[in-house]
């Protein structure tokens, strides 16, 4: 395993943090967190931005705001909910780079703004499907080893 403890995916194949992001109507990360975290839960690792590079940008902090507000008030309000990582898009040649840097951005000023972990994917290099946008089993294996980085960073306790 690359990190301890209990995992639970939610995944959706072309989603986002935008509402318009899908073409299968409203499966944001927004609408679907609330049903899949629960109570015990100690970190919200959510990752996106390329299912959302043509979205309007003020869509897209929209999503992660309420995403953030949503997971804020989930657990108990005055608990202040679980920790959250947001991880980004990384750059690939399937999607304008000037797009995903705008919602590598965007995504980086909410989650300062809610007080949530930020993680910018723009530097890694990945090796991808034909396709120029998913990656390969090394690329998938090169991203979650830099997300499980960051999730052990903040799970384990200073001093540890």
């Amino acid at each position: 395993p690359l990190t301890a403890g209990r995992v639970r995916v939610d995944g959706f194949s072309g989603s986002g943090f935008s509402v318009g992001a899908s073409g299968c109507g409203d499966v944001s990360y927004a609408t679907r967190a609330p049903r899949s975290v629960r109570r015990s839960t100690d970190l919200v690792v959510v990752e996106g931005g390329l299912n959302d590079h043509d979205q309007p940008l003020a869509d897209v902090e929209a999503g992660v705001r309420r995403l953030l507000a949503d997971l804020t008030d989930l657990d108990d309000p005055g608990a202040g909910g679980p920790q959250v990582l947001v991880v980004g898009p990384p750059i690939v040649p399937d999607r304008s780079r000037e797009a995903v840097e705008a919602v590598d951005a965007a995504l980086a000023r909410v989650a300062a703004e809610h007080e949530a972990s930020y993680l910018s994917m723009l530097d890694v290099e990945l090796s991808l499907l034909d396709d120029r946008l998913h990656p390969d089993e090394a690329g998938q294996r090169t991203f979650g080893d830099r997300v499980a980085a960051e999730v052990d960073r903040l799970l384990t306790p200073p001093g540890r």
